[in-house]
């Protein structure tokens, strides 16, 4: 089956005409005239060095974004392969290998290209349901969720257990221009998923971090640890460890170490062991990674320390609150350095959203995925009363003069860069992914980006629609159609950047048309070879490629034989009387064509 991804029209920043145009006419005056002035080409010299910064900006890490995209099309494409060998099973199975031993069992599995069909052991994972083992399968090892059935790539050597499903959200008790909030995160972790290992924390430019130099001891937040009830150690029961986010005295760090030994239950305050696999304590390390000054983003890094732990996911769902002080303190709670804030918001009033990104025990080394949540915070002055009395004018004026003052020019904010990674095309349905690029908020993050399909033929009735996915799939495409797929992303500031592309589906598939000549008579002696001759034509496969793969027939029995003849004596077709010879050819679509020819045989 064949697909064509007719043309790709990625959304870019273009120069409005009206400004070629305007420059045209400068460019044509000034050779009229003697020539440039010096003023003239600093001007021009600027304006290209603005212009090579934002393309570097923009194509930054897409080699990287690149490889990314291609596994995740490879772990698409072989989702739906298995799904039909899945289907075309009996009993019903993956495509998988057995656990490894030692492995806990969590429903997960590492995908078998070489699995036979249990009924069929002729037919294989890979060519029959994936045409070839794609190269990506070299760097990575593709998993799947028996329970659900989705892929998903993991490291060699990897636990088995299914990805994380964390979720992060942020809040502010204070959201004025410059205002100095406490901050809650809060991070959820589902039970049997696989472990996290580091989060990072991205604020948007504009957010000052500070507490970056603080003395040793002083404390900055808390952290609120709460195993869910379908912990293992007291089943029913709500476990809490809590602790404080501490300075080490070290530049940029803090830390937080929960005593796991001191776990208690909620609904009775009784002691918990074991939990954790029974470590005493970890040391949970906070890293500042840049101060959010001078509108660069600010950075915030938490390391999991995992010594001792022999598991890889989690063993009950976990819920951490992260509580981040306006203000450090002293061990009994007294403000240290009141000029020093932890958190300063932006001076500028919009909506800024934070990114989140986790990386698991079973992912790719620093390779990290983003975390779903609600991460938007809207920074603004406070509403004026409409019934506040007006301040009444003077009617003598000033004896001294006011100076004055320039405004302060309102930053200006550049729409986005989007990009369609991929769209392909595979049986009636279509994997998307892209990525979005923002000079101020860096990669936008899968929240604000959406997804809308069209028919060419009919813009403007939207057939479906993704909100919310960097990646996803469109299904049940009509056959000889062409469908638009339009991208659209969202920075912080609200500017839109938009990319297309078409794809188009093939006509529906039907069987290949097979025809077969040769004698209609024949006798039951063993010799002279009775000749057969097979044609075969089909709407999407190559009739060369068909020809040579199809099978030979006696009576509805196979004879072993393929190619686009057969040479058989009449003794091997049967006895006296009428035979029919079978030529059966399949497409790569799965529908298979048949071309017969009676033969009667007499006796010698």
């Amino acid at each position: 089956m064949v697909s064509t991804l007719k043309y790709l029209k990625a959304g870019a920043r273009v120069v409005p005409p009206s400004m070629g145009r305007a420059c045209a006419r400068l460019v044509a005056f000034r050779r009229r005239a003697e020539g440039f002035t010096l003023v003239e080409l600093l001007a021009v010299m600027a304006i290209i060095g603005i212009l090579a910064g934002i393309t570097a900006g923009a194509v930054t890490g897409l080699g990287g974004q690149g490889i990314n995209a291609q596994i995740l099309s490879d772990a698409s494409a072989m989702e739906t392969a298995a799904d039909r060998f899945l289907n075309a099973s009996f009993p019903e199975t993956f495509p998988v290998s057995a656990l490894p031993s030692g492995e806990d069992e969590l429903g997960v599995r590492e995908i078998d290209f070489d699995a036979k069909l249990p009924q069929d052991p002729t037919k294989t994972f890979v060519p029959d349901f994936l045409k070839k083992i794609p190269d990506s399968a070299a760097l990575v090892s593709f998993r799947i969720d028996t329970g659900t059935g989705r892929i998903f790539i993991a490291d060699d050597g990897a636990a088995f257990a299914p990805p994380s499903d964390s979720r992060f959200d942020a809040s502010f008790s204070n959201t004025i221009p410059l205002g100095n909030p406490v901050v809650t995160f809060t991070l959820k972790m589902g039970k049997n998923r696989a472990a996290l290992k580091k989060l990072r924390v991205i604020g948007p430019g504009g957010f000052g971090l500070g507490g970056r130099t603080l003395p040793a001891g002083s404390k900055v937040g808390t952290l609120q640890i709460t195993f869910g009830t379908d912990n293992i150690w007291r089943s029913g029961h709500e476990i809490s460890v809590d602790t404080d986010i501490i300075a080490t005295g070290r530049a940029h760090e803090w830390e937080m170490t929960p005593i796991y030994g001191a776990a208690v239950s909620d609904a009775d305050n009784s002691p918990i062991s074991g939990v954790k696999e029974g470590v005493t304590s970890l040391t949970h390390s906070f890293t500042i990674g840049a101060s959010g000054t001078a509108g660069v983003p600010g950075k915030l890094f938490i390391d999991m320390d995992r010594t001792g732990l022999t598991k890889a996911h989690n063993e009950a769902s976990e819920t951490w609150i992260i509580t981040i002080f306006d203000k450090a303190q002293d061990a009994a709670g007294v403000v240290i350095i009141p000029e020093e804030s932890l958190i300063t918001n932006p001076s500028v009033s919009k909506v800024y959203r934070w990114l989140t990104e986790e990386h698991s025990t079973i992912q790719v080394v620093d390779i990290f995925s983003p975390v779903a949540g609600r991460l938007a915070v809207v920074i603004k002055n406070p509403s004026v009363s409409a019934t506040s009395t007006p301040v009444p004018t003077p009617t003598t004026p000033s004896p001294s003069s006011t100076p004055f003052v320039t405004p302060t020019p309102t930053p200006t904010n550049s729409p986005p860069l989007a990009t369609i990674l991929s769209a392909i095309l595979i049986g009636n349905t279509i994997d998307f992914t892209g990525l979005g690029l923002d000079a101020e908020d860096g990669t936008i993050p899968a929240a604000d980006m959406d997804w809308v399909m069209v028919r060419t033929s009919n813009l403007g009735n939207v057939l479906q629609t993704a909100t919310g996915v960097s990646s996803g799939t469109f299904v049940s495409l009509s056959a000889s159609d062409e469908f638009r797929i339009t991208l659209t992303v969202t920075d912080s500031g609200g500017a839109t950047g938009t990319a297309s592309v078409d794809v188009s589906t093939p006509a529906a598939n039907t069987a290949p048309l097979v025809t077969v000549t040769g004698p209609t008579t024949g006798t039951t002696a063993g010799t002279p070879n009775l000749v057969f001759i097979a044609a075969v034509t089909d709407d999407n496969d190559n009739s060369g490629t068909l020809l040579v793969a199809i099978k030979w027939y006696i009576d509805g029995n196979p004879v072993g034989v393929t190619g686009p003849t057969m040479n058989v004596p009449g003794n091997v077709i049967g006895a006296v009387g009428n035979h029919t010879i079978e030529a059966r050819s399949e497409d790569s679509g799965g529908l298979t064509g048949v071309g017969t020819l009676t033969i009667t045989l007499t006796t010698p």
